[in-house]
């Protein structure tokens, strides 16, 4: 099955552009193709010739078009231009194009010697990379050789300038069309790797989004969730003004939410640090778990910010989901060469040690796909985080980032 970056494949550099590149040679068999009309040849050599030429001309053709197409293996990625193999119908192609250039020169004299030229061509665009030099230089020698032969055909003195200019000529033309069609496979290559890069990037974005996406609404709707529930308790003990309040807190905590989901799709989202100590300290006090919280007035890296703060979020969202905590630490302090983030509760815990979660690895008991998607915002801030139970029961988040 082809892929799908084939698609984003430029028009010269798909198979069929073999065409044109092959016709572009073509205009050097006019001059043949005029003196096979000339008056003093009989008809029959007027057909034949022209019949010739026109053979030639399509076989060359459809060579470029079965040479090109092989560069192609089908799966819309480029074959390797060096190590490919001779192709059986190429080489049939190819002696059929030997066969009708020397009937050329035969029947049209020295003007189908231009006939030879389109052998290097061919030659660089049939064989593999390793041999196409070969095939260009006997394609040089056929080419003198017919030179040589036509003049004296026609009863013409053979001038080594132009002999040395038909091989020239096909030297450059195989040469020039070996550099595009490496080029060719060159740009297939980036245009393949650009394809794949932006498919890349779509899936991180994808995974960005998800992750954002379950930091804000997890934290968010657990927050929610409580103090609904809490408003449903006074409301049943008639305390409707405090019930009041809570939905109200609840409805501001709804917009809120609804901000950070548009801002996390955006791409945009950055919260300081200390509003996210803020928030934790606020939230952890209304639900009745006594909470202390450990500031730190030094400076705070930027690229690490947002990912300590997500900690923070993430590890209130764990107290009060999780670990029925009744109190709760939350502290940011500098060592020498890192800015260490810490909540710790005095919950149930979950039986795992305190032990370091790896970007992309499995939380196992010490959480779900919270822990795995910190990590991994973490470790983009070239930091690593640790979760578990602490010495003395209860439940670590620990995040260390680079100062």
């Amino acid at each position: 099955m082809q892929d799908d970056s084939a698609a984003t494949i430029g028009l010269w550099a798909r198979p069929r552009a073999g065409a044109i590149w092959g016709g572009v040679w073509l205009v050097y068999l006019v001059p043949a193709f005029v003196e096979s009309l000339r008056p003093e040849h009989s008809t029959p050599a007027k057909i034949a010739g022209f019949a010739l030429l026109l053979a030639f001309g399509l076989t060359y053709i459809a060579a470029m078009l079965a040479a090109w197409d092989r560069d192609d293996d089908g799966t819309g990625v480029p074959r390797n231009l060096w190590n490919a193999e001779i192709d059986p119908v190429g080489a049939r192609l190819g002696i059929a194009l030997v066969v009708l250039a020397i009937a050329s020169v035969a029947v049209v004299g020295e003007q189908g010697v231009a006939a030879f030229v389109f052998l290097a061509p061919i030659a660089s665009s049939s064989l593999p990379g390793r041999l196409a030099p070969y095939g260009i230089a006997a394609a040089v020698i056929a080419t003198i050789v017919g030179e040589l032969v036509a003049r004296r055909y026609g009863t013409d003195t053979a001038q080594l300038g132009g002999v040395l200019s038909s091989g020239f000529a096909a030297l450059m033309a195989g040469f020039i069309t070996l550099g595009v069609r490496r080029m060719r496979l060159v740009m297939w290559e980036l245009q393949v790797a650009r394809a794949g890069a932006e498919k890349l990037a779509s899936a991180e974005e994808r995974v960005r989004i998800a992750r954002d996406l379950h930091d804000v609404l997890g934290h968010s709707l657990t927050v929610i969730s409580m103090r609904s529930q809490l408003a449903g308790k006074l409301v049943e003990r008639g305390e409707m003004d405090r019930a009041g309040e809570e939905i109200r807190a609840v409805e501001e905590l709804s917009r809120t939410a609804m901000s950070d989901v548009r801002e996390a799709v955006a791409g945009y989202r950055i919260r300081p640090l200390a509003a996210e100590l803020a928030a934790a300290e606020a939230t952890l006090q209304d639900a009745g778990v006594a909470v202390q919280v450990e500031r730190s007035a030094q400076e705070l890296p930027e690229a690490g910010e947002e990912a300590l703060g997500f900690v923070v979020r993430e590890g209130v969202t764990n107290v009060l989901r999780h670990s029925s905590a009744r109190s709760c630490a939350i502290s940011v302090r500098h060592t020498q060469e890192n800015v260490v983030v810490e909540v710790v509760d005095d919950g149930r815990g979950t039986g795992t040690p305190v032990h370091p979660i790896l970007d992309g690895d499995d939380a196992g008991p010490a959480g779900g796909s919270g822990l795995c998607g910190l990590a991994e915002r973490v470790a983009a801030a070239g930091g690593r985080l640790s979760a578990g139970d602490g010495p003395t029961g209860g439940f670590v988040l620990r995040a260390e980032v680079g100062r």
